[in-house]
């Protein structure tokens, strides 16, 4: 009990009480895929890059993943225009239910970002304490799914076609990849190289409450994790006017498949 009680004491002190209070409700959303598993019998019906990055990423027989934590360590601005800053993060995927918390800290502020049960959350805090941002509603939501899916990327069993993703052809390099969840529609247009990896992913996304642009995210660095091959760097870009600006760089340095319980 006591030692319960410690860990529970840093975990508080190191990640603050709401953001505990987010996790928990995420890994409640949660449910086992029961050993379901990858067949690479469905997908002989998909555009032709997207069965090879299939191919490459997963192995016939593979489980899917019904959770994951993962650690991060990068860059980010806070406004395009600023210099970037070293950020460490650690986020919280499900996979049966769409939904993530992530919790990144410099040495100015921490943000909270997440997706549970169809809602979206941006929450920044200024020394830790002091909100400055608190970003919900409708164009939260879309933001926040889109996120989800694109950092499915590290959960890639989570971009098999279901009821609610399908795939769509482009051509040799190239694929849509479209989601509808809880009356919401949300798409990619992903590039794959002659590896059969996914390069980059490419959508509209909300800047404010009425406004998009196109965001664009990059991921590279592959490596197996799980027995499937995932990308373990990420970088997260705006486009405008054509131009296109970098705003947040991640390494992958820790990830923990299936283990929602110990959250």
């Amino acid at each position: 009990m006591k030692t319960n009680i410690l860990i529970l004491c840093v975990m508080v002190s190191i990640m603050g009480c709401g953001n505990i209070k987010k996790i928990q409700e995420l890994a409640n959303s949660s449910a086992d895929f029961d050993e379901l598993r990858y067949s690479e019998n469905e997908i002989g019906h998909l555009p032709i890059p997207v069965q090879h990055y299939f191919n490459y990423a997963l192995s016939d027989g593979q489980s899917y993943v019904s959770d994951l934590r993962v650690k991060q360590e990068g860059v980010f601005k806070t406004k395009l225009e600023n210099d970037f800053v070293p950020i460490k993060a650690e986020q919280y995927f499900t996979a049966s239910n769409p939904g993530f918390v992530w919790v990144g800290r410099t040495k100015t502020f921490k943000a909270r970002d997440s997706y549970i049960n169809g809602k979206g959350d941006l929450s920044v805090y200024l020394f830790g304490f002091l909100r400055v941002v608190k970003y919900t509603g409708y164009a939260a939501n879309q933001a926040e799914l889109l996120r989800w899916l694109g950092e499915s990327v590290w959960m890639p069993t989570s971009l098999l076609p279901d009821e609610n993703k399908r795939w769509e052809a482009i051509d040799k390099n190239h694929a849509r990849l479209v989601m509808n969840y809880q009356g919401m529609e949300i798409y990619y247009e992903i590039e794959f190289n002659d590896k059969g990896q996914i390069v980059s992913m490419l959508s509209e996304r909300y800047t404010d409450n009425e406004n998009k642009s196109l965001w664009l995210g990059k991921v590279s660095d592959y490596q197996q994790e799980n027995g499937m091959m995932v990308p373990k760097t990420i970088e997260a870009c705006w486009i405008i006017d054509g131009e296109t600006k970098p705003y947040a760089r991640f390494n992958i340095t820790e990830m923990e498949f299936n283990a929602s319980q110990s959250w």
